[in-house]
């Protein structure tokens, strides 16, 4: 059946465990894919992915109308892609991955404790987290831990630093930047530069 915007309705039973009594129920739902997606099922749950994800879901992260509100947003977006580079290591097999992976995860956990300084110097609470309610990068650390194969994984995270190198142009472009927070986004952008033209590289 066609729907709207070229995408095609399908019906899937979204499986959901009791986590308390190990009961499993399935309910059927309605939902609208494009037609080139894949729908991956993976224990309890069922994962969308999305072949041309990045082009549906791309980050906010940069817009909000107060600087420091899009601040603590990209803080909790640097937390979800660290989350998402344990995940990926920890599926690699490959040694080199692993170890530029890890590199490129240290340069997150930089842009968290720098830009939380920043927000305290401004008289504000840093996030200590990643959001509860929202997640910033299309490839979260529950996709990424059930992704089989170092290549489908590096495609996965390059799909993630596109969205932090848009939120992060975003924010260097902001007519309201602090003076204070020009050089520390400017260095954040380089890393996701660096971080993005290597996974393009060996993919």
């Amino acid at each position: 059946m066609q729907g709207a915007h070229g995408t095609e309705d399908r019906s899937v039973f979204n499986i959901h465990e009791d986590l308390s009594t190990g009961a499993t129920t399935q309910f059927a739902a309605e939902v609208e894919f494009p037609k080139r997606s894949n729908v991956s099922f993976a224990g309890p749950y069922v994962l969308i992915l999305f072949s041309k994800q990045e082009d549906i879901m791309t980050t906010f992260v940069g817009t909000q109308t107060n600087f420091i509100d899009a601040v603590k947003d990209l803080i909790e977006l640097d937390y979800d892609a660290v989350e998402a580079y344990e995940a990926a290591i920890n599926r690699l097999d490959s040694d080199e991955y692993k170890a530029k992976l890890k590199e490129f995860m240290h340069d997150h956990k930089r842009h968290i404790e720098e830009l939380g300084d920043l927000v305290e110097k401004h008289g504000e609470t840093p996030p200590a987290g990643p959001s509860m309610g929202k997640q910033w990068i299309t490839k979260g650390k529950v996709v990424l831990a059930n992704l089989i194969g170092d290549d489908m994984i590096i495609k996965a995270m390059l799909d993630n630093e596109k969205d932090t190198n848009t939120a992060y142009e975003k924010m260097h472009g902001r007519d309201d930047r602090w003076d204070d927070a020009k050089d520390i986004i400017k260095r954040g952008l380089e890393d996701e530069k660096r971080h993005k033209a290597w996974m393009e590289s060996v993919i």
